[in-house]
């Protein structure tokens, strides 16, 4: 079977990430099957038999992804109650059933007695990550409500951090710069991309008062 009609299933409940994902997946020249949860995946593999596809992930990709899994503590992402302003915090979320959605709807008591476990997964920051931070929030029911206790875990370690002397940019003498958009008219869906800020080796003269103002 030639590449390019290899299909590769794709199960993501986050619609940003999944976004992301079928655009990456979609520029190595596969057909994506999209499913929003597990049961969805599964009666789509039943239906359409997914190739079995290595993908190898090409690092413009990895930025795609990391910068949408940024977007998820945010208004555009599941977890924007966790957002931390100032911070680079990405991550994701989930949720496990205890017990099948079938056999819940059945007892008298299944939907209190028998909640999803929410999970989170959170990075700080989203390029090369200093900490991991995993939540499991057992009858969270939804991802959101764990990534609100990682967001403290990671606020926690970034303010120590600050508060430590430190040196930056100091290796190559620059810094990264991440960005995200789409535009109305873009078939691509999401774009990404990045450019480098030089530091000067020399420290800058701060003004001490707007131009003329004695």
């Amino acid at each position: 079977m030639a590449e390019s009609t290899r299909r590769i299933l794709l199960a993501e409940d986050d619609r940003f990430l999944r976004k992301a994902a079928e655009t990456a997946l979609k520029r190595q020249g596969l057909t994506v099957l999209p499913a929003v949860d597990g049961e969805e995946a599964l009666r789509v593999a039943r239906a359409e038999t997914p190739d079995v596809v290595k993908v190898p992930i090409d690092p413009k990709n990895w930025d795609i992804i990391t910068d949408a899994m940024a977007n998820v503590p945010t208004p555009l992402g599941t977890a924007g109650s966790a957002h931390l302003q100032g911070i680079d915090f990405a991550g994701k979320t989930g949720s496990a059933q205890t017990i099948s959605n079938q056999l819940k709807a059945k007892l008298v008591h299944g939907k209190t007695d028998y909640k999803d476990n929410a999970w989170f997964v959170g990075v700080t920051p989203r390029r090369n990550p200093e900490v991991v931070v995993a939540v499991l929030f057992e009858g969270g029911e939804h991802g959101q409500f764990a990534a609100r206790i990682a967001a403290q875990v990671i606020k926690a370690y970034v303010e120590k951090q600050r508060r430590l002397p430190n040196k930056v940019a100091q290796k190559d003498n620059k810094v990264d710069v991440g960005a995200l958009w789409n535009t109305p008219n873009d078939d691509d869906g999401i774009r990404a991309g990045h450019f480098e800020l030089p530091i000067p080796k020399k420290a800058v003269q701060l003004a001490t008062a707007a131009p003329g103002v004695n």
